[in-house]
């Protein structure tokens, strides 16, 4: 038997073993957000799963009508999460990618775009002589 073959059967038991101990997810199905959840606002709200994803790893989530009023006065929430006044039950979609911008950029030639110091953090401001050297002004000693 060669190492392949072992190793092989082994990553096949371990997908096995950890999809036994996965959540059984499907949409129609009602659940609560947990309480561990980034950003904040969206801490034990309840609603229906939606579609999955490609892979199966995210789900969009149809708030019901209690949480979705939570969402929409929530003064966490800020301009995240706008929820119209007369929508009734809000969808958390799946986040999106988000591709190129189809605007052409504005930077100058060899710029990198990061945004720099108003001053070299190592260099003291003001004069270039380094610490410690005088002024060799009229009258002073050589």
């Amino acid at each position: 038997m060669s190492v392949a073959v072992v190793q092989e059967a082994a990553t096949d038991r371990l997908l096995q073993l950890d999809a036994d101990r996965r959540p059984v997810i499907t949409p129609g199905r009602t659940g609560r957000i947990t309480a561990t959840i980034r950003p904040a606002c969206l801490r034990l709200l309840t609603g229906t799963v939606q579609q999955p994803n490609r892979t199966g790893t995210r789900f969009d989530f149809l708030l019901d009508e209690a949480s979705t009023e939570r969402l929409r006065l929530d003064p966490n929430n800020g301009t995240r999460f706008r929820i119209a006044k007369d929508e009734k039950r809000y969808r958390l979609a799946r986040p999106r990618r988000q591709g190129p911008s189809p605007l052409p950029r504005t930077r100058t030639e060899g710029s990198t775009g990061r945004a720099r110091p108003r001053h070299h953090p190592r260099r003291r401001r003001g004069g270039g002589r380094p610490r410690g050297e005088r002024h060799a002004g009229p009258g002073a000693r050589a």
